[in-house]
């Protein structure tokens, strides 16, 4: 007898991890749940460093050391953004008014040695939508080894808009913050527009 289940418990498994493998249910329900847990993808793109002729303006990193923001009008870009001119001009400075009727900007930035490609230091993972909570989830990689300076280096990332009520950033699997733009708290550090939040 100990012989006899000896040969058939490995067969008995191998069945049943065939069993899981051929089912296609199987792989749809437990992948539909995962989706489910962290919320539905949102569709998005991504501005590259060089896509117009601006850059991050100063904060105290120190405090803060990541900014983050979402942009929701040209007031709210240009309060984080400051026009690079340049004669003659190569670039517009900032999106269109049309940008933000339809769609609004994402924005993390970090100071960090100068990286041979700007736009690698950051990478996004996705989007989610949860309900009312809209997060970015993307992975900071900074060079170990870069100039001499620093940079403020940014990840800029256009979404539709939608009724979020809370804004999550998370970098390298880590929550590092939470914006509620419904109530005025959509950077930091904290921003103002003409003296309004």
């Amino acid at each position: 007898m100990r012989l006899i289940r000896f040969f058939l418990m490995p067969a008995v498994l191998t069945g049943l991890l065939l069993l899981g493998c051929a089912n296609p249910q199987v792989r749809s329900e437990t992948t539909t749940a995962a989706i489910q847990a962290d919320g539905q993808e949102v569709k998005f793109s991504r501005i590259g460093t060089g896509d117009y002729q601006s850059f991050v303006g100063n904060w105290d990193d120190q405090k803060d050391p990541a900014l983050y923001a979402v942009l929701q009008s040209p007031e709210q870009f240009a309060e984080i953004f400051h026009p690079a001119p340049t004669n003659p001009p190569r670039k517009p400075f900032a999106p269109t008014g049309e940008l933000f009727q339809k769609e609004q900007i994402l924005l993390v930035s970090r100071v960090m040695p100068a990286p041979e490609n700007m736009d690698k230091a950051f990478e996004v993972q996705r989007v989610t939508a949860n309900g009312q909570e809209l997060t970015l989830h993307y992975q900071l990689q900074p060079p170990t080894k870069g100039a001499s300076y620093t940079v403020k280096n940014f990840l800029a990332v256009r979404v539709p808009k939608g009724n979020y009520t809370r804004i999550a950033f998370v970098e390298n699997g880590k929550k590092i913050g939470e914006l509620r733009p419904a109530e005025g708290f959509w950077s930091v550090p904290k921003f103002s527009v003409n003296g309004k939040p």
